[in-house]
C-alpha cells in the first residue's frame, strides 16, 4: 500500500504498470487502470492464467486497508491471550483467535505493517 504512492509516479510511464498479486486461491491481480499500458498488463496475465482485476491506486489502497486492518487492529491482544494461554484458560475460540493473529503477524512484511499503520490512522481521522 505505501509502495502505492511510490508507484503513482511510475504510473505515468508509458511501459510500467503497477500490480498487486494478492496470492489467493483465486490467482486474483489488481491492474492499475491510471496506468497507460493498463490493457497490456491485463492481457499478458490473462495469459499467465491469472485472473485480474482493475482499479485506481485509491480504491486499491482503501480495500486492502479495510480488509486487513481489522485483524491489524488486534495484535495488541497477543500479549494478553498467550498469558491466559500458558494458564490453561483460552477457550477453542480463543486460541483460534491467537493462532490467526500470530500466523498473519509472522506473514506481514516490514512495509505491509508500516501502511497498516498510516492507514489505520488515516481511517479513525475518518470515522
Amino acid at each position: 500500500m505505501d509502495s502505492s504512492k511510490v508507484l503513482q509516479n511510475a504510473s505515468q510511464c508509458e511501459s510500467a504498470v503497477p500490480v498487486h498479486m494478492l496470492m489467493n486461491a483465486d490467482r486474483r491481480v489488481v491492474i492499475d487502470t491510471q496506468s497507460g499500458a493498463s490493457r497490456q498488463a491485463r492481457t499478458h496475465l490473462r495469459a499467465l492464467g491469472l485472473n485480474t482485476i482493475g482499479m485506481s491506486t485509491a480504491a486499491h489502497d482503501r480495500f486492502i486497508a479495510q480488509t486487513q486492518l481489522p485483524l491489524f487492529a488486534l495484535l495488541p491482544l497477543i500479549d494478553t491471550l498467550e498469558k491466559w494461554r500458558k494458564r490453561g484458560l483460552l477457550t477453542p475460540s480463543a486460541q483460534d483467535l491467537l493462532d490467526v493473529l500470530e500466523k498473519r503477524k509472522r506473514e506481514w512484511s516490514p512495509a505491509t505493517v508500516a501502511s497498516l499503520k498510516a492507514h489505520q490512522l488515516i481511517e479513525r481521522s475518518t470515522v
